[in-house]
Order: structure tokens, then C-alpha cells, then sequence
């Protein structure tokens, strides 16, 4: 686990997750609650979320095997609210194509966004704001 993975995600994901009627062949969709998705990142790519709001965890139709266990969905739903604060924060243009769960690579930009969004909250300034909250005169 990255070292700033608490601080750049201190609550988990909560969502709800609805199986169809034709489940095990379909994928059940799982729709994130908190945080949700605003409407304008729905349909577009790098969010991955699709455009009735359920997570695109599998990037093909041809991704699900009836026989896979939903843990593994699951594990993909966590990275995707990691690389969605990542995202948000601006430390990514786009979520990777494959997840992070098995893929050590952003670990480390995990740890300094953490770092920074924490310096941030403690110091508006630092961050580009003056103590009101307001931009720089400068900026």
C-alpha cells in the first residue's frame, strides 16, 4: 500500500452494486454513491464512467468471465476511486487503461499528491490562494 494512500483517499468507496437478471453472463454494474461522479465526467473516457453512471471496469465486452469472482470487480472499483481522486486533484489527465490494483507504478504520485493536498489544507497560500481564499494578485 502506498504511504499516502490514506491521505489522498481517507474514505473508501461507497456504492451500490445491481446484478441483472442475466448474472452470471453480464457483469453486475456497480454505481459509485460517495463520491459520485458529477454528470459531465459521464461518457467521457478517462473518467470511466459510463454514461448512465455505473464504473467501466472492464474495457471490452468480452473482459467477463461468468465464472470470475466479484471480489475482483470489487478490487478494480477501489483503484478506480484512487485514480478518481488522483484525477480530481489533478495529478492525471486520464485513469489508466488497465487499473492499478496489480500495477505499483503510480504509487509513489499517489504519496506526493497526498502530500501536497495536505500542505495545502494546512497553507491556502502555498496553495495559490490568499488567507480569504482568493487567487494571488499575481497569479
Amino acid at each position: 500500500m502506498p504511504l499516502g494512500l490514506p491521505g489522498l483517499v481517507p474514505t473508501g468507496l461507497n456504492f451500490v452494486m445491481l446484478y441483472q437478471a442475466a448474472h452470471p453472463m453480464v457483469p453486475p454494474r456497480i454505481y459509485p454513491v460517495d463520491p459520485k461522479p458529477e454528470i459531465s465526467e459521464h461518457t467521457q473516457h478517462r473518467w470511466h464512467v459510463a454514461p448512465g453512471g455505473s464504473l467501466c471496469l472492464l474495457q471490452r465486452v468480452g473482459m467477463w468471465a461468468p465464472e470470475a469472482s466479484i471480489t475482483d470487480l470489487l478490487l478494480k472499483a477501489a483503484g478506480w476511486r484512487i485514480e478518481y481522486a488522483l484525477l480530481k486533484a489533478g495529478a492525471i489527465e486520464s485513469m489508466t487503461e488497465h487499473g492499478i490494483v496489480t500495477d505499483a507504478a503510480l504509487d509513489g504520485l499517489i504519496t506526493e499528491t497526498a502530500e501536497r493536498l495536505a500542505e495545502a489544507a494546512l497553507d491556502p497560500v502555498q496553495a495559490g490562494e490568499t488567507a480569504t481564499g482568493e487567487p494571488h494578485a499575481d497569479d
